[in-house]
């Protein structure tokens, strides 16, 4: 059992924290018992300072709030204890420790403690993994014996690059037409190659299997299987002739092995063998001709025997790849030549900062420098734990393992590890679970209403194993007593926690399944915009306290960016603003930098009639085909359009770039040619914005011509990004969200919508983790045994994504489900939806076809639980949008409904 008052603060715990059951306010009272010392129940210890109580988060902005936060309990505390508990008597937290404070007479002391800590807290150590390595590094270098002057590199992809095409050129550019086309087939260039090899370039326990025993250079592997097949055809050429013969007087099939079939398959084999050996092409029916291959089609497992056909049989068991000897010597010199290009630049990396200080904690056991960090952190809490890696847990316990004056506190939720794109081994959970005898579980959800709580808890408590892996139990979570008023009321009806938008269909492709289920969703999102305008859809908290619906409450959860622009562009037709929320969204990516790139060139350079014709065919101009047209036939147009831009390119010298082109914006009615839909105003804003980037980096070049080369750079070069080319948003305060599940961690909304849930892609890199030495292993050869683990790993970690996207919800959500066929396969008797995260809890881990699919919704619906179904199929209302007035859109419309 768990209370987070008596929780004894010492030792090594691990607590788990389902979603929505108060982790952050965990961590507050922890932080406020630590800076109070109040470890232990009833008993007195040291109070800790701010600099000695380490929390480590995973990313920036995550250790922004959590500083805020702390601030927040810190100052609330002071007051409690400043006025002795008066007006404070409904914050229970605080209430509790006050009392506590004050049956042991330490008032006055508390006072001065919480005082310290708010004055102090921007010397709080609340950092992520790099900071705390550099932070450790950086104090400790005498102690280490490092002189640690190097910069640090935020994005190691420029030089991680650089090393591959150097080895693609010291490697591949001298070797002859055979071995090069050898190698095109399987890297197209180094940016094929880099893509490979990348996840070995981090400081991960990572293992290549089948690498071959016999040490071969690249040259000799290849000469070897080029001179295979070519003796194969010489003795191929030679004894054809034979064949037919050796067939006749065979028990082969005949069926099979027929007279129609066999001269056709001889002819294209020996076809074949007369090209000329360049690859490792080997025809597809010369599988025909292998022994064993022949045994198989004759009736008495005795095939027609021939030198030939046993040389076939050995020419297959061999592997014609170069993959085993050049992705092991790439790794290890692209390796060497990063290592190399750091140290002259005196720079290291992110990932560098974990494996420098693994490897110092690791040296002889070195007990002594464990034990100056812990001395400077005796206390550390590890929040997201359960996105580490084996590196990083193994420098927590090397620090803190062993010493009885340390407390080290794991936070983490092993059902919401989805970052294993980002190096995180939900195998490293499993084992420090293992190690960690105090493990402890918060099962109160204090964010959602009590029946979204109970719908997600039946969807997956109904499964075995719901996430595939034993070692990640689900149990389900109690509802706070706070929630349970809460609901949905759309058009006077309560709205259930939990909808399916079901397709009643016996099969579906991809691109069938997203049409439906984006008219769908985006039809949903526009009929509760207008009962939130209307007053007759509203959240319910209470029995006196109901909120109308705007924008800002309704968030489209997808998994990758294509998925976003289909909603995005889905609900700009509807007129309904819009925003996708992605931390890797670039104001440089978008149309309009590209138009404005074309511009500015043709400002500087009008005599090109190339450059300005293309110039005057953008969007931004805005200009029609006869325009164009003119600029093409009419001398006096086409004088009259050089004569103005070459006067743009005078008023940029004269007067500057914000001025010229506000003189550009006036002339061609720039901000009237977007005025007519919600998308145009978006494209403005990043007009404008693009603009306000260009002018502040205009004081920093001498010409033109400097800040075109800026802005191509910042196209072009997407590794080279600025900290401010976020997509600007005019007022997102009643703007539909749209997020990808793995940015919506940690945040929650009234509404959600999933409409893409029943999709999926399989993993294919030959990537595993192994199950026993939590290393990383790559198949080279992708064996169906590594096919088989990688594609569990994949489904269970889609799984926790899609529990931490059911879990975002505080009111509905709403989900997409479907009887998917993949790859087009119609013909198909079962589904592939049992591959899906959703498709293998709905259906139990079973294969099914339509039926099976209906059948297990049925069951569902039956229960006591909040939980309805839509058929996208069914006649339905639809819904006519006219322009008018009204506050969720731009380009504001009117509604009226008509029967199908």
């Amino acid at each position: 059992m768990f209370d987070i008052f008596s929780f004894p603060l010492k030792g090594i715990s691990l607590i788990e924290a389902s979603a929505g059951t108060g982790k952050t306010y965990t961590i507050g009272i922890f932080y406020l018992r630590l800076l109070l010392g109040l470890c232990i129940k009833n008993v007195i210890s040291k109070p800790f300072s701010v600099k000695e109580i380490l929390v480590v988060t995973f990313t920036e902005a995550a250790t922004n709030e959590l500083r805020k936060r702390i601030r927040q309990r810190i100052r609330e505390m002071y007051l409690v204890c400043l006025r002795n508990g008066i007006g404070f008597e409904s914050k229970q937290e605080y209430m509790i420790l006050f009392n506590e404070l004050r049956n042991t007479k330490n008032i006055n002391l508390a006072i001065n403690l919480l005082s310290i800590a708010e004055y102090s807290i921007n010397e709080a150590s609340i950092y992520t993994i790099h900071s705390f390595c550099k932070r450790v590094l950086t104090t400790n270098a005498f102690e280490f014996g490092l002189l640690f002057k190097n910069s640090i590199i935020k994005n190691e992809s420029i030089i991680q690059k650089q090393a591959v095409e150097d080895f693609w050129r010291c490697n591949f550019y001298k070797l002859n037409y055979s071995i090069t086309k050898v190698i095109f087939s399987n890297w197209k260039n180094p940016d094929d190659l880099f893509r490979e090899i990348h996840p070995f370039l981090k400081n991960n326990f990572k293992i290549i299997l089948n690498l071959y025993k016999n040490k071969e250079t690249l040259i000799e592997r290849h000469n070897r299987l080029i001179s295979i097949i070519k003796n194969i055809k010489k003795i191929w050429i030679l004894n054809v002739c034979d064949f037919e013969k050796v067939f006749i007087n065979s028990n082969i099939n005949k069926r099979i092995y027929s007279s129609r079939f066999l001269p056709f398959w001889l002819k294209k084999i020996t076809k074949w063998a007369k090209e000329k050996t360049e690859d490792y092409f080997l025809d597809k029916d010369l599988i025909r001709f292998s022994q064993n291959e022949l045994d198989k089609k004759s009736k008495s497992n005795y095939g027609p025997k021939h030198i030939v056909f046993e040389q076939i049989e050995k020419l297959f068991l061999e592997l014609f790849t170069i993959k085993d000897i050049v992705i092991p010597m790439a790794i290890k010199q692209v390796k060497k030549n990063i290592d190399y290009e750091k140290y002259n630049r005196s720079e290291i990396g992110f990932d560098d900062l974990i494996s420098v200080l693994y490897k110092i904690l690791n040296v002889n056991n070195n007990k002594i420098l464990a034990k100056l960090i812990n001395k400077n952190f005796p206390v550390a809490m590890i929040d997201e734990f359960q996105d580490t890696d084996l590196q990083q847990y193994y420098i927590f316990q090397k620090i803190y393992k062993g010493f009885n004056d340390t407390i080290l506190i794991f936070i983490g939720d092993p059902k919401q590890s989805i970052y294993s794109f980002r190096g995180a081994n939900i195998f490293t959970y499993f084992k420090v679970k293992k190690q960690v005898g105090n493990c402890y579980t918060l099962d109160t959800n204090y964010r959602s209403s009590k029946d979204m709580v109970k719908a997600v808890n039946y969807i997956f408590f109904r499964c075995d194993t719901p996430f595939i892996f034993e070692q990640i139990q689900f149990k389900p979570i109690n509802f706070s007593q706070n929630n349970i008023y809460k609901k949905l009321i759309h058009n006077g009806k309560e709205v259930k926690a939990l909808t399916f938008w079901y397709l009643d269909v016996k099969s579906v492709s991809v691109a069938e399944y997203e049409q439906a289920v984006i008219k769908k969703c985006t039809s949903q999102i526009v009929e509760y915009l207008i009962g939130g305008f209307k007053g007759t859809s509203y959240f319910f908290d209470n029995k006196e306290k109901k909120t109308f619906i705007s924008g800002s409450d309704i968030t489209v959860l997808v998994r990758t960016q294509r998925e976003a622009l289909l909603i995005y562009n889905a609900l700009s037709e509807l007129n309904v603003c819009s925003i996708f929320k992605s931390n890797q969204e670039s104001v440089f990516s978008t149309k309009e930098a590209k138009e404005l790139l074309i511009l500015l060139k043709a400002i500087i350079n009008p005599e090109k009639h190339n450059i300005l014709r293309n110039a005057l065919a953008t969007s931004i101009l805005n200009l029609n085909f006869e325009d164009i047209e003119k600029f093409n036939n009419n001398k006096d147009f086409l004088i009259k359009i050089v004569n103005e831009f070459y006067n743009y390119a005078i008023i940029w010298d004269k007067y500057g770039f914000m001025y010229m082109f506000n003189s550009l914006m006036i002339k061609r009615n720039i901000v009237q040619n977007f005025l007519f839909d919600v998308y145009d105003n978006r494209r403005l804003t990043n007009i404008m914005y693009i603009i306000e980037l260009l002018q502040e980096e205009s004081f920093h070049f001498e010409n033109k011509h400097s800040l075109i080369r800026w802005l191509t750079r910042q196209i072009y070069d997407q590794n080279k990004r600025l900290n401010t080319e976020q997509i600007c948003v005019e007022d997102d305060k009643n703007l539909v969200k749209i997020n990808t599940i793995h940015n919506s961690k940690g945040l929650e909304y009234k509404i959600v919508l999933i409409p893409f849930a029943s999709n999926f892609l399989f993993r294919s890199n030959g990537f595993y983790y192994d199950r026993k030495d939590f290393t990383v292993k790559l198949d080279l050869y992708k064996s169906e045994k590594t096919n088989i683990l990688a594609d569990e790993e994949r489904l269970s970690e889609d799984l926790r994504l899609l529990y931490v996207a059911l879990t975002r919800s505080i009111y509905h959500c709403s989900i997409g489900i479907a009887p998917l066929i993949k790859n087009n396969k119609k013909n198909n008797k079962n589904t592939d939806l049992h591959l899906s995260a959703l498709g293998y809890l709905i259906q139990k881990k079973q294969v099914g076809n339509f039926e099976f699919l209906k059948n297990s919704l049925l069951n569902i619906k039956n229960k006591n639980i909040d939980i309805s179904f839509i058929d996208l199929f069914e006649p339905k209302k639809k819904l006519i949008i006219k322009n008018d007035k009204n506050n969720f859109s731009k380009k504001i419309f009117n509604y009226n409904y008509y029967d199908n």
